[in-house]
């Protein structure tokens, strides 16, 4: 029993020390790291309501099979309700060559115009919120940075949009 055991240990040990092979390990040297910028507008309707961003998004991760995640921020402003906000958040680009599929997360502090007595018993003129902004869309951006369009659905209805990636 001695005699198997230690034959299981050498055999088990000198199977580590060759599966510690540095040289089989491959590394993807094509992986860009080029930042990429893009600004773009956006105009969008939410059944009565117009709403209109201005966007700029830098590029956190690229990699060779065209996946992309960007940090985004802009202006945002709803003509109806008034109400105006800067968003913050992250949107994921999935594609080949020059078209994507984009999913946009963002949340939007905001301040809407409007009289309001609060909890307390105080009025105010303006009232805020946090809005959630999520898109789903296609967009397509050359890749010798010229301009960009994109359409859109979600959370601020149907969209279009257009810009300029460098």
């Amino acid at each position: 029993m001695k005699k198997l055991s230690l034959l299981i240990c050498f055999l088990i040990i000198g199977r580590i020390t060759f599966s510690q092979d540095v040289t089989s390990i491959s590394y993807d040297t094509n992986v860009s790291n080029e930042i990429k910028h893009a600004i773009h507008t956006d105009i969008g309707t939410l059944i009565f309501e117009v709403i209109y961003s201005i966007n700029y998004e830098v590029t956190l991760l690229q990699n060779p099979k065209k996946r992309i995640l960007r940090f985004r921020t802009g202006f945002f402003y709803a003509f109806e309700s008034e109400a105006y906000g800067i968003h913050l958040g992250l949107t994921a680009l999935f594609g080949k060559n020059n078209r994507y599929f984009e999913l946009t997360v963002a949340g939007v502090p905001r301040i809407l115009k409007g009289y309001e007595i609060d909890e307390f018993g105080f009025s105010g003129l303006y009232r805020y919120s946090i809005y959630p902004l999520i898109d789903l869309g296609y967009r397509y951006e050359p890749t010798n940075g010229k301009l960009s369009y994109r359409f859109k659905i979600g959370t601020t209805g149907l969209g279009v949009g257009f810009g300029y990636a460098f």
